[in-house]
């Protein structure tokens, strides 16, 4: 029995031995893959446990702040009585979007004087924001724009905080420009104007008879060309490119329906039906 069992073991170890001679002549560079395997889950491992202390860390001082402000913290009409979420904005943001932040539950405003406690949260535009502006109480940034870019997102990562964007909010404003900008840039209305300006009024000392003859002479300099019946070429149809291609058929078809209600009103026939 006894040499049944110190067979056994001898087994086992010389088992061991061959597994770790064999592990010993496999190529250099298995060995190194597997090093820096193993490094690569060490700075994993790392770069987690330095988010948590952080986020511990950021917890902490929001909970003291939120504290300190609790009594500062207005009721509205006695449904809510704790202290408000905290949100700093950069930049001109329209009020019509602010204001559906409940008043007492929150507080927004561009001056750190203003709110009740730290930061708990960051809205901007086109600020460039910086990593020694983001306090350790902010919880979230959100970008009023469809592009982050000038927010340190790498870094906000790394300290577990979470970037918004707002894609779309914004296109159809955009879209009109777009709009816009085609009619200007075609008929030298600006150009017109300025001309007007600084060269009519000022040569005819504000004349009104002179400056009417004068412009009436000067406006074939600014005519410019029509749009109608070019191609309008878009480059990605996004959320703002949708929208202009939608503008470009939606203003097709008005001018269809136009002459359409006119080729029957001039018939004697009745245009109401028309679908627009």
């Amino acid at each position: 029995m006894m040499h049944a069992r110190a067979l056994t073991f001898t087994r086992a170890v010389g088992g061991d031995r061959r597994a770790m001679r064999a592990e010993h002549k496999k190529p250099a560079a298995g060995r190194i893959r597997a090093v820096t395997r193993a490094s690569g889950e060490d700075d994993e491992i790392a770069l987690l446990e330095k988010a948590l202390k952080m986020a511990k860390t950021r917890k902490a001082n929001g909970e003291a702040s939120a504290a300190s402000a609790a009594s500062a913290a207005p009721a509205v009409g006695g449904a809510y009585s704790g202290a408000s979420f905290n949100v700093k904005t950069f930049n001109a943001i329209s009020p019509v979007g602010l204001n559906k932040f409940p008043k007492g539950k929150y507080a927004v405003s561009g001056d750190d004087k203003a709110l009740p406690g730290d930061p708990m949260a960051m809205m901007l535009r086109s600020h460039k924001l910086q990593v020694s502006e983001v306090p350790a109480t902010v919880r979230g940034i959100v970008r009023c724009g469809a592009g982050t870019n000038n927010i340190p997102v790498k870094e906000m990562s790394e300290l577990g905080i979470p970037v918004f964007n707002t894609p779309g909010a914004n296109a159809n404003a955009v879209k009109e420009l777009v709009v816009c900008s085609l009619l200007l840039a075609s008929r030298g209305i600006i150009e017109g104007n300025k001309h007007v300006n600084d060269v009519i009024n000022v040569e005819e000392n504000g004349d009104y008879a002179k400056i009417s003859v004068r412009i009436e002479k000067d406006k074939a300099m600014f005519g410019g060309t029509e749009i109608e019946g070019k191609t309008l070429g878009v480059i990605g149809l996004g959320a703002i490119g949708s929208r202009c291609v939608w503008f470009r058929s939606r203003v097709r078809r008005l001018i269809f329906v136009a002459r359409r209600a006119t080729s029957l009103r001039s018939q004697g026939n009745d245009d109401s039906q028309l679908d627009v």
